[in-house]
């Protein structure tokens, strides 16, 4: 029986104490946490110097603990199966350019057009070598168990492209993979840096982008809730007088209840 989700208990990522930045490239809020696994969390230091390529610093290490977080709620994923995979899922832009997925953000934000991001011509090639990259490396550590490093190359092969259908395991990646563009980390680096720091046109990114789309970018029920409770609690953070009435005023009220409560503690 999978576990039930109840926003008024879950907890907020705290970025009160969330370390930003190049740090997060090794995962300092991770290992503080505790949250690995021995296993787990040799194989992130065997890949860390491949996190994060795309000058993206935390994603490896937020999309992670995102998966941590929700897989409870999906019974038949596989530990040992999900969290290689999103601590490996984007390692395939090692070696490219850090600074052109930025440029190429800035311009489709130009034409008005983010969603074109998304296409598989964009995305295929980091996919594959990723894959590979991930293959060698189970090799290397002899982790995850044999039988299940082909499931977690295939669906690192299939991550952002989403052209086929996939497992328990694949959803928790795909879902944790975009519980990352609701971060304050991820926002901080594609829009705060940017100057873009009005509540109202983030909110309206993050729904048009990810949260009001249909499948295969459509996130799982749990994952959804968790995505409306954590755009709430970068807003706030970032901005809470402002943030709080753009909110409360578009559907939000009750997750702003719950970031308030958290920071109130």
């Amino acid at each position: 029986m999978s576990k039930q989700f109840n926003p008024q208990t879950y907890q907020p990522i705290d970025y009160r104490t969330y370390v930003l930045g190049n740090q997060a490239r090794q995962g300092i809020n991770l290992k503080r946490l505790n949250l690995l696994t021995p296993n787990e969390l040799k194989l992130w230091k065997a890949s860390e110097e491949f996190h994060d390529a795309r000058d993206d610093p935390g994603h490896a290490e937020f999309s992670t603990i995102m998966a941590l977080r929700i897989l409870p709620y999906y019974p038949d994923a596989i530990r040992e199966i999900a969290i290689p995979t999103i601590t490996l899922h984007d390692d395939g832009w090692y070696g490219g350019d850090p600074y052109a997925w930025r440029k190429a953000v800035e311009e489709a934000r130009a034409k008005n057009n983010l969603k074109s991001l998304d296409s598989p011509e964009k995305r295929k090639a980091h996919q594959d070598k990723g894959a590979e990259m991930a293959l060698n490396l189970f090799q290397r550590l002899n982790y995850p168990r044999e039988e299940y490093r082909q499931e977690s190359a295939d669906i690192i092969r299939d991550h952002d492209t989403r052209l086929k259908p996939t497992t328990p395991s694949g959803k928790v990646v795909w879902d944790s993979d975009y519980l990352w563009r609701v971060s304050l980390p991820c926002n901080q680096i594609y829009l705060f840096s940017e100057g873009i720091n009005d509540p109202t046109e983030i909110l309206k990114r993050a729904e048009d982008c990810y949260l009001n789309v249909t499948h295969p970018r459509r996130l799982d029920d749990v994952a959804q809730q968790i995505a409306r409770i954590e755009i709430t609690n970068t807003l706030f953070y970032k901005s809470p007088k402002q943030a709080e009435k753009i909110l409360s005023s578009n559907g939000y009220l009750e997750e702003l209840e719950t970031v308030k409560k958290f920071y109130s503690n």
